[in-house]
């Protein structure tokens, strides 16, 4: 017997319950007929979904509505992680996770922010020096951080954590300073049959960036992946891996400091991942440089250098954009209201 057919006979059933009365002619069911159906098509679909998906844990979450089954995250590093204790395989635990994070945010409003837009309660709740980034990760990506760390040094919670240190470093440092924090909000593992991210980019996020694989090759380690290290003096220094430094002597120190990166050693990071994160968390446009043509100036021949920022460093031009973004209350690229492109705002810029 089909799953359908065996769904389709328990409503048909569900349905003839109703239609059976006392001898007052009155339903013996106090629920209506239409309480009554949509009751049992949703436990029925739930049933349905947990034989499916081994989401047993979940069904009760339909019902439930103070349920934090779906939201018991495990604890790696600090952080939390979803998706290992149950397992994110449909748009269905896709949605009764982002719908609980989004009532999380909404259980922290006054009620005079109850009747704001989105964004005036994310402007008004979330510190506007502070950047949260989600990671959505495949199951497949996440076990092979696991099956790797000793070969790489690091899981995959500890590998991001990294990343987000390194990024923060390279903000720290930067000349003019900005003062602007990123911080890793959570990591979800969700299945490999998700081949794009289905983050519903709640409302206490910034940014959501989906990895699906481990790409991470130790004899080919590509253009912006770089190495941490610890030095002499017991300080970071980041430079191209062991065996790949003769190609590029590129390198770049920072102080000792008590974040995930000091006493690290060889530890292949990926700054071009860092740079997207930058988009996103900073609205930082992904121009080498900026062509006056379009500006006041109207000079196409001149051009003004911004700096790469695939490395750990960034230009006086790029720290003076996220300073500008923070003073005027521009967050994330993806989050905002009636953003406007780069290329439109360039004169602001340029003008300042």
């Amino acid at each position: 017997m089909s799953d359908i057919f065996q769904l389709e006979i328990t409503i048909s059933i569900a349905d003839n319950i109703l239609n059976m009365s006392d001898a007052g002619g009155e339903p013996k069911s106090k629920l209506s007929r239409r309480d009554f159906l949509k009751l049992a098509v949703a436990g029925i679909a739930g049933a349905y979904l947990a034989d499916k998906t081994g989401a047993v844990d979940y069904v009760s979450s339909l019902f439930d509505s103070k349920s934090k089954k779906v939201l018991t995250p495990e604890i790696v590093n600090g952080i939390e992680v979803y998706g290992l204790n149950e397992k994110i395989r449909t748009s269905y635990h896709v949605d009764l996770l982002y719908d609980n994070f989004d009532k999380n945010f909404d259980a922290k409003l006054t009620p005079e922010l109850q009747l704001k837009s989105s964004f005036e309660q994310r402007e008004a709740l979330l510190d506007k020096n502070k950047r949260f980034i989600e990671i959505v990760v495949s199951e497949r990506a996440y076990n092979s951080f696991l099956a790797r760390r000793e070969e790489m040094g690091v899981d995959f919670v500890e590998w991001v954590q990294m990343s987000v240190d390194l990024m923060n470093r390279t903000t720290e440092t930067a000349k003019p300073k900005v003062d602007i924090a990123t911080k890793l909000l959570r990591v979800v593992v969700v299945s490999d049959e998700f081949k794009k991210s289905p983050s519903k980019h709640s409302k206490d996020l910034d940014a959501t960036r989906f990895i699906e694989e481990d790409y991470r090759d130790t004899e080919k380690p590509g253009a912006y992946f770089f190495a941490v290290y610890e030095n002499e003096n017991g300080d970071v220094e980041i430079r191209k891996p062991d065996g790949f430094s003769y190609l590029d002597n590129r390198k770049f120190t920072f102080a000792r400091g008590s974040d995930s990166l000091s006493g690290k050693n060889n530890i292949l990071l990926d700054f071009g991942e860092i740079h997207e994160w930058y988009h996103m968390c900073c609205d930082v446009p992904d121009e080498y440089y900026m062509d006056t043509d379009n500006s006041p100036f109207k000079q196409s021949t001149f051009r003004f250098e911004t700096g790469n920022f695939t490395e750990p460093s960034l230009s006086p031009y790029i720290s003076y954009m996220i300073k500008y973004n923070i003073d005027v209350g521009r967050r994330g690229a993806f989050v905002d209201p009636n953003q406007k492109l780069f290329a439109e705002d360039f004169k602001n810029y340029c003008l300042n």
